[in-house]
């Protein structure tokens, strides 16, 4: 009976390295968690760089501008979102602050860094 135990242990010994070699070889995106004497597989939040968070952005227009819009962005290649995107931060760019404007504007933005 010890003999039967002995073998069947080796085989458990065995399996835990067969399985948790593939968890490590996964590029860690599973880890080990040891609970008494059981191993589980947990899924590891993945590590990628972070990307931009977005956030939907609307104003009303006339549905004929609208149009003329969505038309010029499709025959260059742009979705209306990008062109919407490269036309305010244009106008941004041509269209500077006065000093007084400029102090609200960091104040604004210091608190939503907060």
């Amino acid at each position: 009976m010890a003999i039967k135990k002995d073998k069947m242990k080796q085989s458990v010994s065995e399996l835990d390295k067969l399985f948790s070699g593939a968890s490590e070889s996964s590029s860690g995106v599973f880890e080990e968690i040891t609970k008494g004497n059981t191993k589980e597989a947990k899924k590891k939040p993945s590590e990628k760089p972070q990307k931009a968070q977005k956030k939907v952005f609307s104003f009303r227009a006339e549905v004929e501008a609208v149009d003329s819009w969505r038309v010029w962005a499709d025959a260059k290649g742009l979705k209306v979102d990008e062109l919407g995107e490269k036309a305010i931060t244009e106008y941004i760019k041509r269209h500077s602050l006065t000093e007084d404007q400029r102090q609200i504007y960091e104040l604004k933005m210091a608190q939503k860094k907060s």
